[in-house]
């Protein structure tokens, strides 16, 4: 099983396995989804209705337990470097089984859930270009 990395070409933030700033890897709650770009509709006869204006989107659901306050502070200097401006560009991401994915950081808040360690739990949804 290989570490978690963010990357991206001139980040000076980039979490690689350098130092395995992600040792734990994803939790068990980590995933995906996609989401379709479609129109349904049902007629007054009971007939459906498609309509397909797009391919489907793919999403990653990326939760990582116990950062340090360190790896969270570069996680997010990461995030806001001018290569990467949160969801401005695309970076690599590479998943615990060594898989790498060019995805954008997908929303509107980075959730840090502070533990009695001091350590942080991050959600997170990366979107797959």
């Amino acid at each position: 099983m290989a570490y978690i990395q963010f990357s991206q070409t001139d980040n000076p933030y980039n979490l690689t396995n350098l130092g395995t700033p992600f040792a734990r890897g994803r939790t068990l709650d980590s995933g995906g989804h996609y989401k379709t770009r479609q129109q349904t509709n049902e007629t007054g006869g009971g007939a459906v209705q498609v309509c397909d204006i797009g391919v489907a989107t793919q999403f990653i659901t990326c939760n990582v337990d116990n950062l340090s306050p360190s790896i969270y502070t570069r996680l997010v200097n990461f995030l806001k470097d001018s290569t990467v401006r949160w969801s401005g560009y695309a970076f690599t991401f590479t998943d615990e089984n060594a898989v790498e994915y060019n995805v954008r950081w997908w929303g509107d808040t980075l959730p840090e859930d502070p533990m009695k360690s001091q350590n942080i739990n991050v959600t997170m949804i990366l979107r797959v270009e």
